[in-house]
């Protein structure tokens, strides 16, 4: 339910018709519309809420951040990907270390290439890289400021990173 409210576009004032269709006169089930094809009206009625506030919410959504058993999530979920195929990097834990690795390599499907940073190593780089580019230095992450500021954080095979920031 919240879900469905959450992706409403009926809140920043769109009018969307022909979500579902039926499938016969004779056969009384519908079925779903893809998007491409809804008949959309912009600025139908009086919004609720921005633009921009319901896009950082659909942001927020697609992110899709996992918590574990200790009902804790990583402050980088969602963020990593490997350069090479362009997979999401899933972390995983050794006796020592937490790191991440690439998910297509680890599934066995289709990344040659064995991608891993161990995950003190990526805060560090992560930290040096937007001291660099920033004027106001930080000394450590938090969730709120990577959602604000950097859009995706791309694993090279050398072990180097490259971060895409938001536009502003």
């Amino acid at each position: 339910m919240i879900t469905g409210i959450l992706n409403n576009k009926v809140y920043v004032g769109d009018l969307i018709q022909q979500k579902r269709k039926r499938i016969s006169f004779k056969n009384h089930k519908f079925v779903k519309i893809k998007e491409d094809e809804l008949i959309i009206t912009k600025n139908n009625h009086m919004k609720i809420i921005s633009k921009e506030h319901f896009e950082k919410v659909q942001d927020i959504i697609k992110r899709s951040v996992k918590v574990n058993s200790n009902n804790e999530y990583d402050i980088f979920s969602g963020y990593v990907k490997c350069t090479e195929c362009d997979s999401n990097l899933t972390i995983r834990k050794s006796k020592e270390y937490t790191y991440y690795a690439c998910s297509s390599h680890v599934r066995k499907r289709g990344c040659n290439n064995k991608h891993t940073v161990r995950k003190d190593i990526l805060e560090e780089k992560v930290i040096t890289e937007i001291n660099n580019r920033r004027a106001k230095k930080i000394d450590k992450l938090n969730r709120k400021y990577i959602f604000d500021l950097i859009n995706m954080i791309y694993l090279n095979q050398d072990g180097s990173i490259k971060i895409e920031y938001k536009k502003k």
